[in-house]
Order: C-alpha cells, then sequence, then structure tokens
C-alpha cells in the first residue's frame, strides 16, 4: 500500500437526530449501515461535539472509485484527562489497544469534560 491509498477527497457527514445518551450510538449505526455494502472505502473520520447546540457531528473521509469495505465505529470514554500529552497518548494506546485494524482515531470532549476517542476500523 502506499500513501496515494489514503488520499481522498469525498465526505459524508452525519448528525445524529438529537444529542443524547445515545448519539454516539446512532453514530455508530449510521457509520455501519453507510459502508457494509463494500462501495465505500474509509479512509478518515472527524468528530465534534458543539456545545452550545449540545450535538455530535461526524464526517466520514472516503472514496468510492476503488473497492470498498464494512468499517466499524468504536467510541471509547478516556476520562477526565489532564491536558498532558503522555497522559493522553498512554490513555488513547490502551483505548486502541481493543480494537483490531485500526484505520484511524479522532477524540472529542463532550459536554460533561469527558474525553472520548472515536476508533475507525475495518469491520
Amino acid at each position: 500500500m502506499t500513501i496515494k491509498n489514503q488520499v481522498h477527497s469525498k465526505f459524508k457527514v452525519f448528525i445524529p437526530e438529537a444529542a443524547s445518551d445515545g448519539a454516539m450510538r446512532r453514530l455508530v449505526a449510521m457509520v455501519e449501515n453507510f459502508t457494509k455494502d463494500g462501495k465505500i472505502a474509509a479512509k478518515s473520520v472527524g468528530i465534534e461535539y458543539i456545545e452550545n447546540k449540545k450535538q455530535l457531528v461526524l464526517s466520514l473521509g472516503y472514496r468510492d472509485d476503488e473497492p470498498g469495505y464494512p468499517c466499524k465505529l468504536t467510541s471509547v470514554p478516556l476520562g477526565r484527562l489532564n491536558l498532558q500529552p503522555n497522559e493522553i497518548a498512554a490513555a488513547m494506546e490502551r483505548a486502541a489497544a481493543g480494537t483490531e485494524n485500526v484505520i484511524c482515531h479522532e477524540f472529542f470532549v463532550d459536554g460533561e469534560g469527558e474525553f472520548v476517542m472515536v476508533l475507525l476500523s475495518h469491520g
């Protein structure tokens, strides 16, 4: 695989209907449904919690000009971390250790101040 295989210029945005405890679960289902038919080759994920709207927004970068594959989206709460790079990196590595075939990751801070890591993996 070369870096060219990771290059992409298409994006799909997912916004769950309502921000609540089930918002992440709905995002997981939306992404998995979008990629399940093998027409999408997911390349990247971005996620943001928009505090003033109490809303999650997720973007999926992908290609549709190569064979696709199903993807899995996993969220892992990392706790309320100090903003120390080593502490955040160690928590992210522990979270990723339980997920196979990670393509990429992102994290956000929810409305309660909790760091949440989101892992996009080949599923």
